[in-house]
């Protein structure tokens, strides 16, 4: 499992930035090429190497937690909510790419290769994200932490 520290961050690939839609309940999470809300992400690593992702809006005092509809399958879509969802992060195709997955605890078992964040199989804009098979291989589910902890406000 790969290793980030408590942080900000933003998660980017060549398409653009997993951000939120909008901020009403259940919003979508999609990847952004600067339209949507700022793409920044809140990292909390539990003592089992879990994380918590979630992200706040400015004049809100709520977190938005980065989770998917329902239970994890492939297809579902990822959402916010005001509930924490565990995330595992795993080492992506090279050096620099980190892949969120969810932890091997929650998948059926038809999913135990594997569930990870991607781009949505429909085509929309900004762009839908979804859990899909997890494929270190594919530049979708390869993502850039970029931390914006110093001198986030």
């Amino acid at each position: 499992m790969a290793q980030e520290s408590d942080g900000v961050y933003q998660f980017t690939n060549d398409l653009g930035a997993l951000a939120l839609r909008d901020p009403f309940p259940a919003g979508p999470v999609v990847v952004s090429d600067g339209t949507s809300l700022p793409p920044r992400w809140n990292i909390k690593r539990e003592l089992d190497g879990i994380l918590t992702i979630w992200t706040e809006l400015k004049g809100r005092d709520q977190r938005l937690y980065m989770s998917y509809a329902g239970d994890p399958r492939v297809g579902t879509p990822l959402i916010h909510t005001s509930v924490p969802t565990r995330w595992k992060l795993l080492f992506g195709s090279d050096d620099f790419h980190m892949i969120l997955a969810v932890p091997a605890d929650l998948l059926a078992p038809g999913d135990k290769d594997g569930l990870a964040i991607d781009v949505g199989s429909s085509r929309s804009y900004p762009i839908a994200t979804e859990l899909k098979r997890l494929d270190v291989a594919s530049d979708t589910q390869n993502w850039i932490m970029q931390s914006l902890t110093w001198g986030y406000k």
